[in-house]
């Protein structure tokens, strides 16, 4: 008997026939979303098929008895032939599937080389004995779109990439690491979220009477109806203070319930932001003995875990098999446009989901273009909805980019409510620069102020100049866990009407929700600003308009 895998901690080696067929079913299962479940099954199928070389059953005895060669011999090749021959260039993913995918130009001569070539053959030979229905008995049907166009045939192959590389991690980890295995277990679905999340904002959405109040269910109304929408490219266009992060999510989750979609992904640009997020997300859908919902996925909340693979959120970052998912648009990007497996391995799960790229301006211009040209193609033959969030006026229309961006308005109209929500008033200091010490002296003299300042150095010089032992101060030079004592402490100190003045960086900006009746802003661009001014008067709780100065 051939194996794929030596003994795990009960002794048992798997066999070669097993993991192939296991791989083949669930590739075949992820791929579904694709319209490619026969080319994956096969894919699958053929993935490990130089394993059956007697060479390859040689390592593994030696690496079990303690001395493996120093290189294991190929196994790739035996399987990237059959795929050549019927898939043509998706050969790429089973050359790639351990080391990353190569260039197309490099394939073929890959594929020559003679010793590896022979090896193959012998593989061949020993795996048509063994595995049966080897072969496709017709041509196997690759997607239209997949055919006709190189932008979608490149998506298409990373996508199937991403379904055959997780199949084979998961059938491998549940040989090694049955425990592991064992905590991907069942979530909660869309329709239960959904209800989850209308009866927490039953509780208070729309029992304000306030303007702010009527402002924020309106548009959590709005969100509510336009999700039944048919799955495409939408726009969500709601004023800092709006309630964009709840009714972001009802529209996503009532969106995903409707139309049979699988998770809802959260990529926002700033860690700070993405912290706050996951933690109010939690808050709603988990219990203390309840399964886990919310995957948080940052390098942050990665830093702040350590090594732990053997969590649910440390296995579930790993592929992203969670119903909802807070992550930032490094992250989701890097997966889009990367080539090794590892990075690769969620991308088949953004099919048939709901992607909400919030502060949708703050997106890299430079790269604008490869971005949209991806979410465009995911929502075309994918299933995919993408919103494209922002609380900046008028974020689209001044960015190229997205003039030309068929994207259906969630909330019409949105303008009306940057009118109804201005809640601060500016006072520009811009005449004379004013020195740190200046800048402390107008902090000292408010109860409760937040200073924004453009880079950390600023903000340690401002809490030396401002000499209040009792000041906060938030940056990334504190981890994710220390941030968020420090913006409980705020929470608290506002609440109570205690003495309160943070010096601050950018972290705070675009999505932390604080609310101080004064903000100071160092001059920055025009979106900064008005972001910093989202965290005064945030609740329109005072007699008139919140301050914001700007120097």
């Amino acid at each position: 008997m051939a194996y794929a895998h030596s003994r795990n901690a009960l002794g048992e080696r798997q066999p070669l026939t097993s993991h192939l067929d296991a791989t083949s079913r669930l590739a075949a299962q992820f791929a579904q979303g694709l319209g490619a479940a026969d080319v994956a099954r096969f894919l699958g199928l053929w993935h490990d098929l130089g394993k059956f070389h007697p060479q390859f059953q040689q390592f593994l005895l030696a690496a079990e008895a303690g001395h493996p060669p120093p290189r294991s011999p190929d196994h790739k090749a035996a399987g990237a032939i059959l795929a050549r021959k019927h898939l043509g260039l998706l050969a790429l993913l089973l050359q790639g599937h351990h080391g990353g995918l190569d260039k197309a130009v490099a394939l073929q001569g890959w594929l020559d080389n003679a010793v590896r070539k022979a090896a193959a053959e012998e593989a061949l030979r020993l795996a048509q004995r063994a595995v049966a229905d080897l072969e496709p008995a017709h041509p196997l049907a690759l997607p239209a779109h997949a055919q006709r166009d190189k932008l979608s045939a490149e998506l298409f192959l990373r996508l199937l990439f991403s379904a055959l590389v997780d199949a084979d991690f998961l059938d491998t980890e549940a040989h090694f690491f049955p425990a592991k295995a064992a905590l991907r277990g069942a979530m909660p679905g869309m329709h239960d979220l959904w209800q989850r999340l209308e009866q927490a904002q039953a509780t208070f959405s729309g029992q304000r009477q306030d303007v702010v109040g009527k402002a924020r269910h309106e548009i959590y109304l709005h969100c509510v109806r336009a999700a039944e929408a048919p799955p495409g490219l939408f726009r969500l266009t709601v004023p800092t203070g709006g309630g964009k992060t709840r009714s972001g999510l009802a529209f996503a989750l009532r969106h995903a319930a409707l139309h049979g979609l699988k998770r809802v992904i959260f990529a926002i640009p700033f860690i700070s932001i993405t912290e706050q997020t996951a933690e109010e997300y939690r808050r709603i859908f988990e219990t203390p003995d309840g399964p886990p919902v919310v995957l948080e996925h940052h390098s942050g909340h990665i830093a702040d875990r350590g090594d732990d693979d053997t969590s649910w959120d440390g296995l579930a970052a790993e592929n992203w098999d969670a119903p909802l998912i807070v992550t930032t648009t490094v992250q989701l990007f890097q997966s889009l446009f990367a080539n090794n497996p590892s990075s690769m391995r969620k991308l088949h799960r953004l099919a048939q989901s709901v992607i909400v790229l919030d502060e949708a301006q703050a997106l890299p211009r430079h790269l604008l273009t490869p971005i949209l040209d991806v979410l465009r193609e995911l929502a075309a033959h994918y299933g995919t909805t993408v919103v494209f969030s922002t609380a900046t006026q008028p974020a689209f229309a001044a960015i190229p980019a997205f003039s030309d961006l068929q994207a259906t308005e969630i909330v019409p109209q949105p303008e009306r409510y940057f009118d109804t929500l201005r809640r601060v008033i500016y006072d520009w200091r811009t005449g004379a620069a004013l020195g740190w010490h200046d800048v402390a002296g107008l902090m000292m003299q408010e109860k409760q102020v937040l200073a924004v300042v453009n880079t950390k150095a600023d903000a340690l010089t401002l809490l030396d100049a401002l000499g209040d032992p009792h000041a906060l101060h938030l940056s990334t030079l504190l981890c994710g866990a220390h941030r968020r004592h420090v913006l409980t402490e705020v929470h608290r100190r506002l609440a109570n009407g205690e003495p309160c003045r943070l010096v601050s960086t950018q972290v705070v900006e675009a999505g932390v929700d604080l609310d101080f009746p004064v903000v100071l802003r160092a001059m920055g661009p025009l979106d900064s600003i008005i972001q910093a001014a989202g965290r005064c008067n945030r609740e329109g709780r005072l007699s008139g308009p919140g301050r914001v100065i700007v120097f």
